[in-house]
């Protein structure tokens, strides 16, 4: 760790857990040459920069490069902060999942609802969706069974839901 002085200093700083110096340890050179870039930048809390390693640990060992210099993630923590960066780390480590989220919520945007909401937990770990409505007057709750009855007339709930359901 003496190449690398911004990872000595957060350890003495934060004094982190002994599964976060092993990652530390045992990450590539190359990664732990982008950890070290990173501290001089952020001083993220050992939590987040744990995350931060194992995602990039398992995204290295999938595709064999390092996604903390070959995906802008670095200038992403100068710009947006770290969470962002773990954010995307996220999206980069799950390809099948982000795409089912994108169809998913294209599905939502392409509906015209005015009182009905439908939200998903985009980690898969809910049962369902959520559907629901802020209904102030009749013609609100009018609107909203005409909502219902469109979105599972035309098939759209159900493909929403099979989407929903290929995720988890």
């Amino acid at each position: 760790m003496n190449s690398h002085p911004e990872i000595s200093s957060y350890i003495k700083q934060k004094n982190p857990s002994r599964v976060l110096l092993r990652y530390l340890t045992a990450i590539p050179e190359d990664i732990r040459d982008s950890v070290n870039k990173i501290l001089k930048i952020s001083n993220p809390n050992p939590a987040t920069l744990k995350q931060l390693i194992e995602l990039t640990s398992d995204i290295n060992s999938k595709t064999g490069s390092n996604p903390l210099d070959n995906k802008g993630i670095i200038e992403l923590i100068k710009n947006s902060g770290i969470k962002d960066a773990v954010k995307k780390l996220r999206r980069m480590r799950m390809p099948k999942t982000n795409k089912i989220i994108s169809e998913i919520n294209n599905e939502i945007k392409n509906i015209e609802l005015k009182v009905l909401k439908i939200d998903f937990d985009q980690s898969f770990e809910s049962r369902g969706l959520t559907l629901s409505a802020d209904i102030s007057s009749l013609k609100d709750a009018e609107l909203l069974k005409e909502e219902l009855n469109d979105i599972t007339a035309s098939g759209v709930l159900e493909r929403i839901i099979k989407k929903y359901k290929m995720g988890d």
